[in-house]
Parts: structure tokens; sequence; C-alpha cells
């Protein structure tokens, strides 16, 4: 897992990049990869948003409806906002190029994702609690259980710009 050093600025406008591989596996439930996440301290807010493989598919959730200040557990629902269907045996050993452009100057907030120069999400809403520290998060992340497998994938070249 890596976790960011410090939290994303509300109010601030971040790129982020980094190079995905996906080696074996992903082909479970809600096998997350990336994340911007929102918990802090006594917030226990859900993650504005998520990249993750369903049932073997690409899937970028966004945080929706959400309700309360965060405090008492972790509020909203998540939904998907990526256009285009992406199949993980399609995807294993090439390197993905990822840019992500987030905008925390209102709340929802504002997502765009290219991947490998395809838009797959345009400008989608996103919400997040009110108590909320957004932090980067990548790794493996998945409800686990039996027959679960071994999930792989390799990042590289990350960087996160803040443009404004």
């Amino acid at each position: 897992e890596l976790r960011q050093d410090g939290y994303l600025k509300i109010g601030g406008v971040y790129r982020i990049l980094f190079e995905a591989t996906f080696l074996q596996g992903f082909s479970g439930e809600r096998e997350t990869f990336f994340q911007i996440h929102g918990n802090f301290k006594a917030c226990h807010a859900s993650p504005p948003v998520m990249l993750k493989m369903n049932d073997g598919k690409l899937s970028v959730m966004a945080l929706h409806r959400v309700s309360g200040n965060g405090l008492n557990g972790g509020s909203g629902q998540h939904r998907p906002v990526q256009s285009g269907t992406f199949r993980v045996g399609d995807l294993y050993g090439k390197p993905l190029k990822f840019s992500i452009d987030v905008d925390f100057r209102q709340n929802p907030a504002r997502l765009s994702i290219v991947m490998n120069g395809r838009r797959i999400v345009n400008n989608a809403a996103v919400e997040y609690a009110p108590c909320a520290k957004p932090y980067l998060k990548m790794g493996v992340y998945r409800p686990g259980g039996k027959g679960a497998g071994t999930s792989s994938v390799v990042f590289d070249d990350i960087q996160l710009v803040e443009v404004k």
C-alpha cells in the first residue's frame, strides 16, 4: 500500500499521474487499486473516488448523496461514472497511463480521468463529507474471503501536481 504523506487541500485543483500494469487477478468483487480517501481521525468519511476492478471490469466510482458531517460513520453512496467497458483480461501486462484531474474548489468536486489518451470520466460530480481531508491511496483493497486468489498491480511514475 502507498499512502500520500499529507493531504490534498480543499479548495485546490490537482492532477494525479501514474502508470499501472495489472499482472494477474482482479477478477473478484470490488478490488480497488486507487482511492482518493477522506477519513481523518474522528472523521469516518467514505472515499470520494475509487478506481477498482469489479468482476474483472474497470469501474470508476464517485461518492454522491453525502449526508451528515461524517463524524458518526461513513455517509453517501458510490456510483459508476466511467464511460466504456474495460476488461482486466485485455489489460494484463500493458502499462496504462492514468491522468486524473480533481477540482476541490466546491462540493461537489469535479473529476475527469484519461486512461492511455482516452477520456473515461468527464467532469463528474464527486461529493465528500464536510470533515474529509482527502489523500491518495494506491494498492490492492478488497473484501477477501475464500477463493480470493492473488491480484498484482505494479505502479510507476507517480506524480501529484497542484494545478491551483
